[in-house]
């Protein structure tokens, strides 16, 4: 077993190297620049319309296009409020800084803000794919082939990581969107929105309180796309909830990493691009991006 164990050190120190032909942040400016999509980002996360009386006293109203830059850092406080009102509803501004000097960012929907984190990365996954069927195909002798793999892999990994994170974000971020403040269910139950966002487990809130509020049932419409929701749950689970598992010899954590090699993230996000849209149509929606 020793004798094992120094050859196979041995190997890995020696033959694993980088190809200077592909090197790593070569191979990672050709994965980011082959997206081809994007995500719209909305500006409707709880956005209500404007009462009438409200709508009516801004025909009156006639803001100065500009001003100055010591009026606006007057403006800039916590007693005052931005906004944009249109004729269908009032988007909110954030007031930020950076180092000093204040600003003002229209607040997005988190919604859609992690579903096109998720959705970016789920193209760069299908390019990692390609490139390790390449290596296979390819005359390269096999040590090579090794070192090849383990290098696209470990990119993977990372584009994987992310897209299962960010998926799972866009669900909590959408279930806890859906919850009312308090409202009376079925059979009588009161829903107290903090207690169910703190303490509910997200497959719950999916399962049980979602479809209660909104009165449909996506995992009863859908039951297979529902299973691939609660598998994106677990190995988010295991992600970030990490534990070590004996696997073959002395490993800890070969099965998680596995499951990272087999996971369809391209998969998961269009599934959960259905799920958002089921509720909320057109909430998300995706774009050519233009060569």
């Amino acid at each position: 077993m020793e004798k094992y164990k120094q050859i196979l050190v041995t190997k890995m120190s020696k033959d694993i190297v980088v190809d200077p032909e592909d090197n790593h942040e070569e191979f990672q400016n050709r994965i980011e620049n082959s997206i081809k999509k994007g995500t719209k980002i909305t500006y409707r996360g709880g956005n209500r319309k404007p009462q009438k009386e409200f709508d009516e006293s801004l025909k009156n109203f006639s803001p100065k296009r500009t001003i100055s830059e010591k009026r606006f850092r007057k403006l800039f406080n916590s007693e005052h409020c931005f906004m944009s009102v249109t004729n269908e509803n009032i988007y909110p501004y954030c007031k930020l800084r950076f180092k000093r000097y204040p600003f003002l960012f229209l607040e997005a929907n988190p919604v859609t803000f992690y579903y096109s984190i998720a959705f970016d990365v789920s193209q760069q996954f299908l390019q990692c794919h390609s490139q390790m069927q390449s290596i296979l195909k390819s005359d390269t002798f096999f040590e090579m082939k090794e070192a090849k793999l383990a290098q696209v892999y470990s990119y993977m990994f990372k584009v994987n990581s992310i897209a299962v994170i960010f998926s799972t974000m866009t669900l909590e971020a959408f279930a806890n969107q859906e919850l009312p403040n308090h409202n009376v269910i079925e059979g009588g139950i009161k829903i107290n929105k903090e207690s169910v966002e703190k303490n509910m487990p997200l497959s719950k809130k999916l399962h049980k309180i979602i479809p209660k509020i909104n009165k449909v049932d996506f995992a009863s419409k859908y039951p297979k796309k529902m299973e691939v929701i609660e598998e994106l749950i677990n190995l988010r689970h295991e992600l970030t909830h990490l534990k070590k598992k004996k696997g073959s010899g002395i490993t800890n954590y070969e099965e998680l990493y596995q499951r990272m090699l087999d996971v369809d993230v391209k998969k998961i996000v269009s599934v959960v691009k259905s799920y958002i849209n089921f509720h909320y149509p057109r909430l998300i929606m995706n774009f050519k991006i233009p060569k």
